[in-house]
This record gives structure tokens, sequence and C-alpha cells, in this order.
């Protein structure tokens, strides 16, 4: 299973660089790396491959530079469900 995250930033100068972070609590954060699970760590798309439920919870979140300012998206949980409403 695949879950996208997505973000989008705007600024002057316009070239922007990304960074995304992942969180088991939303309180500490880590820089992702492509690998293990995750892909377009530096883009504005984030992909979290999944097969189980071991990423149930975790929050994810972009960050985003020009070389001036930075700016830190909203966080997102991901929330794994086995399709039975249960």
């Amino acid at each position: 299973m695949t879950a996208t995250f997505t973000s989008a930033a705007v600024g002057y100068p316009p070239e922007i660089t990304w960074q995304w972070q992942g969180s088991p609590d939303g309180i500490f954060w880590d820089n992702l790396s492509d690998g293990s699970g995750y892909e377009g760590v530096t883009t504005t798309d984030l992909e979290v491959t999944f097969e189980d439920a071991s990423l149930d919870g975790w929050w994810y979140r972009a960050v985003a530079s020009n070389g001036f300012l930075t700016a830190t998206s909203g966080s997102a949980q991901l929330t794994i469900s086995d399709g039975t409403g249960a």
C-alpha cells in the first residue's frame, strides 16, 4: 500500500528546496531519507509505502526553504485501516 503526502510553497527567490520529516508522536521530528519505504523526501510529494500497520499513527510534515526563509507545513497523520470499518 502507498500513501502520498503533498506540500506546496511559493516565494522569492522561487528556487525552493524541500525536506520531509517524520515523527512517531508528532513532537520529535527527524529528516527522512529515500529508501526503507520513503520516496521523494526532497520533493513536494512524499510517497510512503507500507506492507503492514507499523507506520500507523506516524506524523509527516514538509520543510521548505528558499535560502532566505524556511517554512514548515502543518503535520498530517497516517492512519492505516484494514478496510472493514472496524
